[in-house]
């Protein structure tokens, strides 16, 4: 069997297809990437920007504004959704 799968070193110990095969999808691995990083700058980029308008109003301001508080909450939950899934 000349399949190669995501997992470094591993080999496959099923009968069937498991994982990914790199050959195969390479095209799909590389645009998941691309789309990966891309949202992680956008986001990141969102998240700067709150800092800087938290750091120029001061927190007590920034926090009594209901949308910044909930952009910022929609920002924080989707970085970490990224980075855990």
């Amino acid at each position: 069997d000349d399949h190669h799968y995501c997992e470094e070193g591993g080999t496959a110990q099923f009968d069937y297809e498991v994982g990914c095969d790199e050959h195969k999808w390479h095209t799909v691995h590389t645009v998941e990437k691309a789309l990966y990083y891309m949202t992680m700058v956008i986001l990141f980029t969102f998240l700067m920007e709150l800092i800087i308008t938290m750091w120029a109003l001061k927190p007590r301001v920034f926090f009594r504004q209901f949308f910044y508080v909930l952009d910022l909450f929609i920002i924080v939950t989707s970085i970490t959704l990224e980075l855990v899934f």
